[in-house]
């Protein structure tokens, strides 16, 4: 699995999380994060992408 595939599975799951008021937690900002992860990934700033999308993968204890 790439970096990018890991970040793009990240990105799915946590969506798949959005609680009922996204606005509460960290969840939104969450949302973005992980987005710039993938396109750190995109640009093959892998370590950079990973570190994101690993941060936000244990927060919200996601398993890929």
């Amino acid at each position: 699995m790439t970096v990018l595939d890991y970040c793009c599975r990240v990105q799915e799951a946590l969506l798949a999380k959005r609680p009922a008021d996204p606005l509460e937690g960290t969840w939104f900002a969450d949302t973005g994060r992980i987005s710039a992860a993938v396109t750190l990934a995109f640009e093959c700033r892998d370590e950079e992408a990973l570190e994101l999308a690993e941060d936000i993968a244990e927060r919200w204890h996601l398993v890929v």
